[in-house]
């Protein structure tokens, strides 16, 4: 405070002047509020007087110091207590004219304020006072002050005593007032102290309800109601319902001011949280007005004439509805009850409106009506739910156009679009769904279906998978239903035919149709392709997704095979065949699969299910369009292999028997994964595997539900492949034309295949055609009709081979496959091409050509070369005037490749094979057998210039347990694979015995002009290291030079006439004695009879025997009695006892013949020893006599003297011994013949007869002869007894015996042996044997599970000529007649001989060919097992026999000589030279000395 106004205070405390006194004081002095007051000197616990500063405010001052009085008295007044207050307003309140100041007039309202905040209980009349100014002015300038001043007064609504009468009627004026007010001010703000006058009524009427009349609070409601509808701010709408919660909380709405109330209510419901509306209309809701509300709330929704303020509250009223009826927070329990259905029918004539606004309101009620978990629907009230919805989908569509653009997504979520029913709808369909997908709907599922129906054009994938998965299971598909057709008709319509459908709902609709297609073929096959598949599948060529193209072409697939109609069929498989077409270009590198692939897959099954139904004209016309693809040259440079593959896959299986007939076979060639045959392959196993599946599983199929079925039905078995029997309709070939049955033009198949072989760049097609058509050309039944083609297919392979350009137009070569390798195929296929040779156009040309190609193909060595080998030993059988032709140029280049080791043992069979063969060398000369020599001699010097010298070391034999070794004699190492090692000895035997079996084929009067080439290329210029076998082949070559003789002896009648041995009792001592020399063991025995010696002269290849008589008299006085009788029957045939003795039972053995075979037939023409079809000389030379007899070989020049053996046991033992040592290769050959169906062993062996064919095969395969008394190896057969049989077949020539143990010949008792172990006992111990194979199945290699079962050797009919059935026409039925022959082996095995790929041999070659193959495969089992099994090498017979020689003599010499070292096995040529001069080789060369 100034010093001015401080100084009154000083002065008032010495003076208690009244307040006139104050008044009276001159007006110049600066008189304050506190001086006139007297405020220091006045008793604090009394109110002062106010009025000493009227004059100071009066009109006599100015303006300025009137407000500055004033404003001081205001802030005393908040200090001090005043009386006369109203007296002080009184003097001021002309400063409130609106033409004075806004500062002025504000000072006058905190004067007020500052009067009833300091003393408001002491106001008096000022309080009247002041209320009536603030009635009674209207200046809106000051309004801010004047609610300050009434909200003071009043204790912001608490205390309106004084003024109750009429506060209501002020806040309505001030409230009119500011919405009067609102003009000027922007859109969406605020109205101006709106908000604090609808507080301060709401806060007056909370704390004085019981002042106010009924009609006062109708006023106040109607004012609330004006203020709510002019504001849009959120603020004052807030206010109103502060107001309204207040009116239904503490009083009661009014009937009149009930519809307003609502107004209010449902517009706030529309743009309020619930949570500031809902306890309002809650509160309501409990009152007694209740359901005047709820009918208010429905005549809402009643309304038909419609503007936005309607709008808006039939919106509101389907909110403050629905969530009173369903809502979470209606609390129905404590609230109005409330019928749904009352409800629901407003809503049902709400949407009749057809108004955007209003559907949305009504879905987004219906929306929390089928969300209520407390208050369900019923079955009715969902009806009635279902009827708005319908009233929304006809808006919809009428808005929409139907979708006619496709731009309403309906069922999606955050559907964007300016029709806010669609949005609504979407939200209340997704509920929906998903209540009738979780099985919580319980309203009528037809409804909703019905509905999704009419909006089909709108659905998302979900609803249309709904929609199509209740028709399906409700079968409103299927015939049951009335108006199926036209249904399923636009189902397809709008799912598939419609591009702006997704390809799952496609997929789906097409799945659907052909499970209706299967389900209907039986009565409205032909209504429902014509009128719906056709129409689906115009599209179908073009289709992107890989799913739908399958799925159309299943449907294309079913229909066609159960179509009957041929134009039907015709249209249906046309579009099938435009699917099949390759769209794929070399630069197409983007896509990992060809599009035409599926359908050509299609068009296989097609053909596969009519050739089942045997449906020969529809067949045909498949097949033309199979055959049309392979031969379409376009897709050639499909670079996966298109459709043109999977042609291949179904033509390469077609087959047919005898009559012709067609059928398929399974593929059983394993392709690799992720190759384009086995991936469809694959894919189509596994459609049919889910489509049989979906079979079992169908919702189609009426009946109780498939739970409940699988229970009642009992497990099925697993699927068997698909077996399929000739076609009755369908042939390959036609002999008679007057025949009904569809001939297919296998011309066609054959020019496929010709143009990819000779066309595509493809290896992978190539290749898949090139390993198949060997197999389907082996049966010659199928292309009976098509010579042409054959004829084609044999000259382009004979050029391509012969030129070398087979496949040169591959590109895609892998790497590790060499173009070189390729002509494997060409000769394969010329192989099987061997059988046709009857149909070829100039057969003798052809087949010379097909032995040139051939020989080509040895020309230089290639993975070919051992195939063309093999092919040639095939051309000696079923060729041979064309392999005669060649022989020579044949042999030549053998001898130049015979060093190749992976053709060397191929070599060597087919020499072995052709030697005895000898028609093929009928006209050899001397010098043209030398070739043969060639082969196999270069062979042993290439074999041993690959052997390193190593230590010797002891070898076992199959006789001893050690003996002498030499530098091919080498241990199997542990660390060699034993299949290889096996191999390697194989080779080795096989290269000597072919040298014997050759040179016993020479005649004999040139055999000695080869000896010396032969001694010298086995020399090899390494005559420091001459190995057994050396030995014991020269041994071979000095018996075999001057005589034709057996091996063994056979002794005589007069032999045992002479030397006794047929006295059991004889008391006369023989003398015998025994010399070993060089590599001999000469025996001398004198006879009983006087004279008469008997000399056994041992060696390595073989025993001769020779009866001498000394012609010198003898000074004896004994009678001869046996030399006479002797020495006439000498005259006579020897062996004349031993022949009449088998003719004794000629009778006997022909029965028996009878009753084990089905041909009781003596063979026609028996098999005769391969020596008998040479010419023979019967003389022998002396030099054989005398090589016999002499110390050879004797390479140091010098006579042996050595003592004769003891004559004691143990040389008797060993003499014994040395005889059972063969002096042939000996092999055991087990037979099983293999009846129709039969699969195991004891059945099999359990046979006691065969076909004709297999008692021919029997025949030819060797002679029959009777066992009981039979001399020689019989291979453990019983001789005495017949325990094993009466008769068996025997083979041999002159170094090797076979015997063939024949089930079919031995005894079956099943009743003592159930296993028929008797048999198995002889051929379970055969290390080969040949099956033959008459089961039309399979034969699984452990059939007849061994220890010793290592090969075998199947024969199985192929192509049986139906010459043969005719006795007239037997020798060309045997020609044409052709079985397969193929080898099983066990797995660690090398392959061996030409059965690596089965071969085709005619009747008439096929027991030569295959007793041959089981010899060199039983040569080679023998070899295998001692090398990989007993783990030792491989001994022959005449090895051990060298052995055994050496042995006696090593022992010998010791024995007569202690002192001196054991000599070597062999002659050691280190120690001296020969003393003549001579060279090994001139030494070993007998035929230099003879």
């Amino acid at each position: 405070m100034s010093s001015n106004s401080q100084k009154p205070s000083t002065t008032g405390n010495n003076n208690s002047s009244s307040w006139l006194s104050n008044i009276l004081r001159p007006r110049s002095l600066s008189v304050s509020i506190e001086s006139c007051l007297n405020i220091t000197n006045s008793d604090p616990s009394l109110p002062l007087d106010a009025r000493p500063i009227l004059p100071l405010l009066s009109t006599t001052q100015s303006l300025g110091s009137r407000c500055k009085h004033l404003a001081a008295f205001s802030e005393l007044c908040k200090s001090y207590k005043f009386t006369h207050l109203e007296n002080v307003f009184f003097t001021v309140q002309d400063i409130l004219e609106s033409s004075l100041p806004r500062e002025a007039r504000h000072i006058i309202f905190e004067f007020m304020l500052a009067c009833i905040m300091g003393q408001y209980s002491e106001l008096g009349m000022a309080r009247v006072t002041f209320y009536a100014s603030l009635k009674n002015y209207s200046n809106w300038e000051d309004f801010s002050d004047m609610y300050r001043v009434l909200y003071a007064l009043c204790k912001g609504g608490r205390d309106i005593s004084g003024f109750e009468k009429n506060i209501s009627k002020l806040l309505i004026q001030w409230l009119t007032l500011s919405i009067e007010k609102q003009d000027s001010r922007p859109s969406g703000t605020a109205i101006p102290y709106l908000k604090d006058l609808l507080h301060l009524l709401t806060v007056t009427a909370k704390f004085n309800f019981a002042l106010f009349e009924e009609h006062e609070v109708t006023f106040m409601i109607h004012a609330t109601h004006r203020a709510f509808f002019a504001s849009s701010h959120l603020d004052d709408i807030e206010a109103c319902l502060e107001f309204a919660d207040v009116v239904v909380r503490y009083r009661f709405v009014p009937f009149d001011g009930l519809k307003l109330f609502l107004d209010i209510l449902s517009v706030s419901a529309t743009v309020l949280d619930q949570a500031k509306y809902w306890s309002i209309f809650q509160n309501l809701l409990r009152s007694h007005c209740a359901h005047s509300a709820i009918l208010t709330l429905c005549r809402f929704l009643d309304e038909k004439q419609l503007d936005a303020e309607k709008i808006t509250l039939m919106r509101g009223a389907a909110i403050l509805l629905s969530e009173t009826a369903w809502g979470k927070t209606g609390g129905k329990s404590e609230a109005y009850m409330v019928v749904d259905s009352v409800i629901l029918m407003y809503f049902k004539r709400a949407v009749t409106n057809q108004h955007d606004t209003i559907n949305t309101a009504i879905l987004k009620a219906l929306i929390i009506a089928v969300q209520s978990t407390e208050n369900t629907l019923s079955f009715m009230d969902w009806d009635l739910v279902w009827d708005s919805i319908d009233q929304c989908i006809l808006y919809i569509l009428k808005m929409t156009d139907y979708n006619c653009n496709n731009d309403i997504h309906l069922f999606e979520k955050n559907t964007t679009t300016h029709i806010k029913t669609i949005t609504a709808f979407s939200r209340i369909a997704e509920i929906i769904i998903q209540m009738y997908t979780q099985k919580s709907y319980s309203g009528p599922v037809n409804r909703l279906m019905e509905a999704l129906y009419k909006l089909r054009d709108y659905c998302s994938d979900k609803t249309a998978l709904l929609l199509m998965d209740y028709y399906v299971t409700e079968h409103c598909l299927l015939p049951s239903t009335d108006n199926w057709l036209n249904l399923l008709k636009e189902m397809a319509k709008t799912f598939f035919i419609h591009s702006r459908v997704s390809s799952v709902v496609r997929f789906k609709m097409l799945t659907i149709v052909n499970d209706v297609c299967a389900f209907v073929k039986d009565f409205y096959s032909e209504v429902i392709y014509e009128s719906l598949v056709i129409d689906m599948m115009q599209g179908l060529p073009n289709e992107a997704n890989a799913d739908i193209r399958q799925a159309g072409i299943d449907l294309l697939v079913s229909s066609l095979s159960d179509c009957q109609n041929h134009v039907i069929f015709d249209k249906l498989v046309s579009t099938l065949r435009e699917c099949a077409r390759c769209h794929c270009l070399p630069a197409e590198e983007h896509r990992d699969y060809c599009i035409g692939v599926p359908a050509m897959c299609g068009l296989s099954e097609l053909f596969e299910n009519l050739l089942l139904a045997s449906n020969g004209k529809l067949c045909q016309k498949t097949f033309d369009i199979i055959a049309e693809i392979a031969n379409e040259p376009s897709d050639l440079l499909c670079p996966y292999g298109g459709p043109k593959i999977v042609a291949l896959d179904l033509l390469l299986r077609l087959r047919c028997p005898t009559n012709h007939h067609i059928h398929l076979i399974q593929d059983n060639i394993v392709e690799e994964p992720y190759t384009i045959i086995y991936s469809s392959k694959l894919q189509m196993q596994r459609r049919k595997d889910k489509k049989e599946k979906r079979r079992k599983e169908d919702s189609l199929i009426l009946g109780p539900p498939r739970s409940q079925m699988q229970q009642q039905q009992p497990l099925e078995e697993p699927s068997k492949e698909i077996v399929f029997y000739p076609n009755p309709n369908l042939v390959s070939y036609q002999p008679n034309e007057g025949d009904e049955t569809t001939v297919l033009n296998i011309n066609e198949l054959l020019k496929a295949y010709i143009q990819i072989i000779s066309d595509s760049p493809n290896w992978y097609v190539v290749q898949f055609l090139l390993k198949r058509l060997p197999q389907q050309l082996s049966n010659k039944h199928l292309f009976c009709g098509a010579s042409p083609s054959i004829n084609k297919l044999r000259k382009s392979l004979v050029k391509w081979t012969s030129n070398r350009k087979f496949l040169e137009n591959i590109k895609n070569l892998p790497i590790n496959v060499k173009r070189n390798d390729l002509a494997v195929h060409a000769y394969n296929l010329l192989t099987i091409l061997i059988s046709y040779r009857r149909i070829f156009t100039d057969p003798k040309q052809d087949q010379d050509e097909i032995v040139y190609a051939f020989y080509v193909g040895i020309m230089q060595v290639t993975p070919a070369t051992r195939l063309c080998i093999n092919s040639l030993a095939v051309c000696c059988y079923e060729m041979p005037l064309s392999v005669t032709k060649m022989l020579n140029e044949i042999l030549q280049r053998m001898s130049q490749i015979i060093s190749v080791s992976s053709v060397s043992v191929h070599i060597l069979e087919f020499l072995s094979g052709l030697a005895r063969l000898p028609n093929l060398y009928a006209n050899f000369t001397g010098d043209m057998y030398k070739p043969v020599f060639a082969i196999t001699l270069n062979y042993l010097q290439h074999s041993r210039s690959q052997q390193q010298p190593s230590s010797s070391s002891p070898m076992a034999s199959p006789l001893l347990s050690s003996g002498p070794n030499s530098a091919l004699n080498s241990p199997i190492s542990p660390a060699t694979d034993p299949g290889q090692g096996a191999l390697k000895q194989y080779v080795l035997v096989m290269a000597y015995m072919v040298i014997t079996v050759w040179f016993t084929s020479i005649p004999l009067r040139e055999r000695r002009k080869h000896v010396p080439f032969i001694i010298q290329r086995l020399l090899g210029g390494n005559v420091k290291m001459i190995d057994e076998q050396t030995y014991t082949c020269i041994d071979m070559l000095s018996r075999f030079s001057f005589a034709d003789v057996d091996l063994a002896p056979e002794k005589s009648i007069v032999s045992k006439i002479l030397m006794g041995d047929h006295e059991q009792n004889s008391t006369k001592q023989q003398s015998q004695k025994t010399w070993v020399y060089g590599h001999t063991l000469l025996t001398l025995r004198t006879a009983q009879s006087v004279g008469w010696v008997e000399a056994t002269v041992r060696r390595p290849s073989g025993t001769i025997s020779m009866m001498c008589y000394l012609e010198n008299k003898m000074k004896s006085n004994e009678i001869d009695y046996q030399t006479l009788p002797a020495l006439l029957m000498m005259q006579y045939q020897p062996d004349l006892l031993a022949n009449k003795i088998l003719q004794e039972n000629t009778e006997g053995k022909e029965e028996a013949i009878g009753n084990i075979l089905s041909e009781p037939t003596t063979p026609s023409h028996p098999v005769q020893s391969i020596s008998h079809l040479r010419k023979t000389d019967a003389s022998i030379d002396p030099g054989f006599l005398y090589l016999q007899l002499n110390n050879y070989p004797d390479l140091l020049r010098g006579v042996e003297i050595s003592p004769p053996l003891s004559n004691d046991e143990s040389t008797t033992r060993t003499l014994a011994t040395f005889d059972r040592i063969p002096v042939v290769d000996f092999h055991k050959i087990g037979v099983l013949y293999v009846g129709k169906n039969q699969r195991h062993e004891v059945e099999i062996l359990a046979n006691t007869y065969g076909s004709p064919d297999y008692v021919r095969f029997l025949n030819a395969l060797g002679t029959i002869e009777r066992l009981r008394g039979r001399n020689g190896n019989s291979g453990g057969l019983d001789r005495e007894q017949d325990i094993d049989g009466r008769f068996a077949y025997f083979w041999k020539d002159d170094v090797t015996e076979a015997v063939f143990h024949i089930a079919t010949l031995m005894p079956t008792h099943l009743d003592r042996d159930p296993q028929c172990s008797a048999k198995k006992r002889h051929i379970g111990n055969d290390y080969v044997t040949i099956v033959y194979n008459d089961s039309g199945l399979d034969y699984s290699f452990d059939t007849l599970p061994s220890q010793f079962n290592f090969i075998n050797i199947v024969v199985s009919p192929h192509s049986i000529s139906t010459e043969a059935i005719s006795p007239k026409h037997a020798l060309a039925g045997a020609e044409n007649t052709f079985f397969k022959v193929e080898m099983q082996r066990r797995p660690d095995m090398p392959d061996i001989g030409p059965l690596h790929e089965p071969k085709l041999v005619s009747a008439q070659s096929l027991p030569g060919f295959v007793r041959q193959a089981a010899i060199h495969a039983n040569i080679f089992a023998q070899v295998f097992w001692q090398s990989a099994g007993a783990k030792r090498e491989y001994v022959t017979h005449w090895r051990e026999r060298l052995r055994q020689i050496l042995r006696v003599k090593e022992r010998l010499t010791a024995k007569t000589n202690s002192a001196a070292s054991t000599p070597s096995s062999t002659p050691n040529l280190n120690q001296e030279p020969n003393k003549s001069g001579f060279s090994v080789e001139a030494l070993l060369d007998f035929t230099k000395y003879t």
